[in-house]
């Protein structure tokens, strides 16, 4: 990932949040429940039932946290801090 790739995923990461964090809980359980059925994965019982659940799941469906940190890593890369990934680091 270099730094436009890292700077993109960041952008759009902030700007998905911010849409899907107003809309109602309901409509967020049905996209969550649509996400989950296009990757072809269902829930039988429980799973996330707050408005701030529903978001973090959905988020991290469409923007894994790894990826997320990798992103975070090469925008504020520091000498001595070293990651497998980083391909000034490598």
């Amino acid at each position: 990932m270099n730094e436009t790739q890292a700077r993109t995923i960041r952008e759009a990461h902030d700007g998905y949040v911010k849409s899907i964090y107003r809309k109602p809980k309901a409509a967020l359980a049905q996209m969550y429940r649509s996400e989950l059925a296009d990757r072809g994965q269902y829930i039988l019982f429980g799973g996330p039932s707050s408005k701030d659940e529903l978001v973090s799941a959905l988020v991290e469906l469409r923007y894994p946290l790894a990826k997320m940190n990798e992103s975070i890593h090469v925008l504020y890369h520091q000498d001595g801090i070293t990651n497998d990934v980083c391909e000034w680091c490598a």
